[in-house]
């Protein structure tokens, strides 16, 4: 017991997650844009732009901000600050902080979300905390947030796509419950990136500690203050001190909204009619019939009629009535009659293509024999016997 202790306390201090800002190589990408939520202007259909590293501007409870795509040489897009860390391609996000304390709380975090490892789950690099270079390292992730894929039109999201995207967010947050962390706090769709194979991954989890006192950007302006609620449950909403660490019930109802917008490839309110602290505070004031997002049958229940029950279900004012993510699972396998690996349905849609690709090949390879067989005889019956 004794050993067991001296050893946790020897990793805890080892400052294996204490990056060089120096051994950092950045890649130059450009100006970024000032930081939008869905829901913001331009709509979700009209821009493309993400959280940085995946991560939420929230100043008490997040780690980054959102800044407009931008290609790259290699045409990828650009979410954050970018670089290569030994090797690996990373994200970079600057904390506004003009000095860091590193307490024991804030060593058990970094520890604690270091070794967490998970499919579903962004893996955090490490921090630099020595100013003026303070920085939140993360994986980089190819494709940016699930807002940049529903919002791309180029990008074709059939059925399965979509509950595949939902059931990769689900497994990586019954990860999250069942590990130290018990909760996210802060799960939006900014917060769920997607990399090169497709596959959705949490991100900005922990670190609640560590990013405690973050400065407020000059952009975060009142109505970006509500954008950023759109997921927050109405019963942590009427705290007057929400705790930063949030609770799962909490993230069960940020998935619900999370599910409305990627069933809908739209933000879940619509503000041309309203301004985001009139939205915010219908959620929290709990009316008679609690405000939410519209479910129309013709975008929802095409997908399953089970999906709309599951998403009302998440979103449901009592907290009671809100599944667990392994409840959550089981509903989206019974939808789908399994779990479904998005990099193995596009390798089976390209192999489906290819022997499509293979049959009208032949077709047209035989018309063409046809073809030439016909001009010949003709050509026969033109010439002198």
């Amino acid at each position: 017991m004794v050993a067991s202790k001296t050893i946790y306390e020897t990793h805890l201090k080892s400052g294996s997650w204490k990056l060089d800002y120096d051994e950092i190589e950045q890649l130059s990408t450009g100006k970024h844009s000032k930081k939008k939520l869905p829901g913001s202007k331009p709509s979700m259909k009209s821009g493309s732009d993400k959280e940085a590293a995946g991560i939420s501007g929230d100043a008490s409870k997040s780690s980054g901000s959102q800044s407009k795509s931008m290609p790259t040489s290699n045409g990828q897009a650009t979410y954050a600050k970018i670089g290569y860390y030994r090797g690996t391609m990373v994200a970079i996000k600057d904390v506004t902080k003009e000095h860091i304390n590193v307490s024991r709380n804030v060593l058990k975090e970094f520890f604690t979300i270091r070794d967490l490892l998970h499919e579903n789950v962004n893996p955090f690099i490490g921090a630099c905390i020595e100013p003026p270079n303070i920085a939140i390292i993360w994986q980089y992730c190819h494709k940016g947030s699930i807002v940049d894929i529903i919002e791309n039109d180029d990008v074709k999201l059939d059925n399965s796509f979509k509950l595949s995207m939902i059931a990769d967010i689900a497994r990586g947050m019954e990860y999250l419950h069942k590990s130290i962390l018990h909760s996210h706090g802060n799960l939006k769709s900014t917060n769920c990136l997607v990399d090169n194979r497709w596959t959705v991954k949490i991100t900005d989890y922990g670190l609640q500690s560590f990013l405690m006192g973050m400065g407020q950007k000059e952009e975060e302006d009142e109505n970006y203050m509500f954008l950023r609620k759109q997921w927050t449950a109405p019963e942590i909403l009427r705290e007057n001190f929400p705790s930063p660490k949030g609770t799962q019930k909490g993230d069960v109802y940020s998935f619900a909204i999370i599910t409305y917008e990627v069933c809908g490839r739209q933000p879940a309110f619509n503000f041309d009619n309203m301004v985001p602290r009139d939205a915010v505070n219908r959620v929290r004031n709990g009316e008679a019939k609690p405000f939410r997002p519209p479910l129309p049958d013709d975008e929802f229940v095409d997908i399953s009629p089970k999906i709309k029950g599951l998403i009302c279900n998440c979103w449901s004012e009592n907290t009671e009535v809100r599944p667990t993510f392994t409840s959550i699972r089981k509903t989206l396998r019974d939808i789908t009659g399994g779990d479904i690996i998005i990099i193995d349905m596009i390798l089976s849609m390209m192999e489906k293509y290819s022997n499509n690709l293979e049959e009208i090949v032949d077709e047209r390879t035989q018309q063409l024999n046809e073809e030439k067989l016909k001009t010949d005889k003709l050509l026969y019956r033109m010439l002198p016997a």
